[in-house]
């Protein structure tokens, strides 16, 4: 791999990291709607759904797996959308150090003529 090519490659599995991260909050927030509608708000026994949410003030109660899922799709989403974003930002100021895009300031007492 050449000097040009790894910052590309830095850049394209960082956005991919974001777009991924992006896509996971959105299933999230969509899991988290259909259980807001259809979970019942007392809980149930018989079908395990014993474990209460507190969705937006209102407590419904979900199964194991089902709070399960949305705490870690909605948490696992986070993490790889922030990661994602800090190689972009990491790799981005890489990128101006290298090209000398940083112009240090003039002396003290400079002045042009």
């Amino acid at each position: 791999m050449t000097t040009e090519e790894k910052p590309r490659l830095v850049r394209r599995v960082a956005r991919v990291l974001v777009l991924a991260g992006l896509l996971g909050v959105l299933c999230s927030g969509a899991i988290w709607y259909r259980y807001f509608e259809t979970l019942p708000r007392s809980p149930d026994r018989k079908t395990g759904r014993v474990y209460p949410r507190n969705m937006n003030g209102i407590g419904v109660y979900q199964t194991k797996s089902e709070k399960l899922r949305l705490n870690v799709l909605s948490g696992s989403s986070y993490a790889i959308g922030v990661i994602g974003i800090l190689l972009g930002i990491a790799e981005e100021k890489r990128w101006q150090r290298s090209t000398g895009s940083y112009i240090p300031p003039m002396p003290h007492g400079w002045h042009p003529k």
